[in-house]
């Protein structure tokens, strides 16, 4: 490999770099800008795209080392703090972020820009004094951008009429052919309404963000690989019969007898916008438990090789699962465990006893979590599928295999069918310990809900998840829910979907068996 990467020329070899990573081969792209480093040392922007290779496969160190070497290239070259600050924000760094962004303030001609991204991750990581105060040093000289950033200040401070009028003075003003930024500013509008009580016109705005992604070739090129996943997955969890997940079971814990397997694993799934972060937070908060909060691990170490060997065999998926040898299992469960101690259990001073992999894209591979992790308790988070469906639909989301289902009140009601009857077609034949925590009893008994997940999870309840605002205001929250998960639990959004009663209607006649099974009102 070393050799034939030497005679490429320069510009083939970044093209091999960049379709590598855009392949989800990122180990092999790392190797072309190594390459690039031995040619030129001092290429920074090698490092920063190696940055972004690192923090994909759960290697935040590396990462951030790599990052750090580009804080000593921009000391001598200015031009480079911005560019910097984006990687450190993508990486999840945003101390780091704002520290490049410090620096960019004191060069004029970045000043503004720099001031704008400051107050942009400051109310990312819930800090709004810090955000308003950014703002505040470009008063005079506001742009777009900015007023964007102050709208939505106005919303997190409750001032929904400002907010309104704000957001919708820019999208009149707004350049017509920047739609990523129209669709946002819509976005932003239609939650305002929302909060408002305007809920006529936040589904007017809701549909107006969404009409900018439907039909361009991101959409086209998302259905396919949704398409694609759906294929694989399809009746995979109904195929499945109870002596075979218990053969599973067997033969897993066969090779994890022969690991050195120092803490227990467990995964909090359920249909994105059904409390999941609500719920890990308070299991987090426990001194045995430490989270991972929708991470690539399981996707980087047991989904993406699985299907990989899937595309190498004329097998279908579910004959693959069930044929796997026991290598194949003992690497798939000890890359996983490698990534978790990489990732996540570097940055501690503790040793938890428990490992919370927080993800409800997860919830999908649920098969796949049988067949690696039969072993692995499971706490699955329900909430009313109305209140699911429209609080999906009202997320503000680009386009992607995975975003694509919220595109359109029937493609969120779709995929809200395809996730939960995985659930049906295996929650009574699973071998792994389960458990379903509604949202609504959350909502009306916190405490109780909490206590009773956190003894089927082995564990006696900590007084340090009697506050757990306090353990939130210590941590970044990387979850779409950032802004709410500080509150405290409030009942607003129990029934939130009768607002929106004429979008659902066409769509209830799907929902229905699954209001009836989970045990809502009809």
């Amino acid at each position: 490999m070393a050799k034939s990467l030497k005679k490429l020329e320069d510009d083939d070899l970044l093209v091999a770099a960049f379709t590598a990573m855009q392949t989800n081969q990122y180990m092999l792209a790392v190797q072309h800008f190594k390459e690039v480093l031995r040619r030129d040392p001092g290429d920074p922007f090698a490092h920063l795209e190696m940055a972004k290779c690192y923090f994909s496969v759960d290697d935040p160190d590396k990462a951030v080392a790599c990052v750090k070497k580009v804080f000593t290239h921009a000391k001598q070259d200015p031009t480079l703090w911005l560019q910097l600050a984006n990687v450190c924000q993508y990486i999840r760094q945003y101390s780091l972020a704002i520290k490049a962004l410090k620096e960019a303030e004191l060069i004029a001609e970045f000043r503004q820009v720099s001031l704008v991204r400051q107050a942009e991750i400051y109310e990312l990581s819930n800090k709004l004094t810090e955000a308003e105060t950014a703002l505040e040093k470009i008063k005079n000289s506001e742009t777009q951008a900015s007023l964007a950033i102050h709208a939505k200040l106005l919303k997190r401070r409750e001032n929904y009429k400002e907010a309104a009028g704000v957001l919708e003075e820019l999208i009149s003003k707004a350049n017509k052919d920047n739609v990523v930024f129209i669709s946002s500013l819509q976005y932003e509008l239609a939650s305002v309404y929302d909060k408002h009580g305007h809920f006529t016109k936040a589904a007017e705005a809701l549909e107006k963000a969404k009409s900018f992604h439907r039909g361009t070739d991101a959409y086209k090129i998302a259905e396919r690989g949704r398409s694609g996943v759906t294929n694989i997955l399809s009746g995979l969890c109904k195929q499945l019969d109870d002596t075979t997940l218990e053969r599973w079971k067997n033969e897993a814990e066969n090779v994890s007898s022969n690991l050195s397997n120092s803490h227990k694993h467990s995964f909090l799934l359920g249909h994105p916008r059904s409390g999941t972060t609500l719920i890990e937070q308070v299991l987090d908060a426990h001194p045995e438990v430490i989270s991972a909060d929708e991470t690539f691990m399981f996707h980087n170490t047991v989904w993406m090789p699985t299907v990989l060997k899937n595309d190498q065999t004329e097998t279908h998926f579910s004959e693959l699962l069930n044929n796997l040898t026991k290598n194949p299992i003992r690497i798939a469960r000890r890359e996983y465990k490698l990534h978790w101690e990489r990732s996540v259990l570097s940055k501690l001073s503790g040793s938890p006893s428990l490992l919370l992999d927080k993800n409800p894209a997860l919830t999908t591979r649920l098969a796949v979590i049988a067949r690696f992790f039969p072993d692995a308790p499971i706490v699955f988070a329900l909430r009313d599928p109305r209140d699911v469906v429209i609080s999906s639909y009202m997320q503000p989301v680009g386009v992607n295999d995975w975003s694509i289902n919220w595109l359109t009140i029937e493609e969120a009601v779709d995929y809200y069918c395809f996730t939960m009857q995985m659930w049906l077609d295996i929650r009574h034949k699973l071998v792994n310990p389960w458990i379903e925590v509604k949202y609504e009893d959350c909502v009306s008994d916190f405490e109780g809900q909490a206590k009773r997940v956190t003894q089927h999870l082995g564990l006696e309840w900590s007084q340090s998840q009697e506050d757990v605002q306090q353990h939130i205001s210590k941590k970044a929250v990387f979850s779409p829910t950032y802004a709410d998960v500080g509150k405290a639990v409030y009942s607003s959004s129990v029934a939130r979907w009768k607002n929106y009663k004429e979008l659902l209607n066409p769509h209830l006649d799907k929902l229905m068996p699954f209001i009836k099974e989970f045990g809502y009102e009809l």
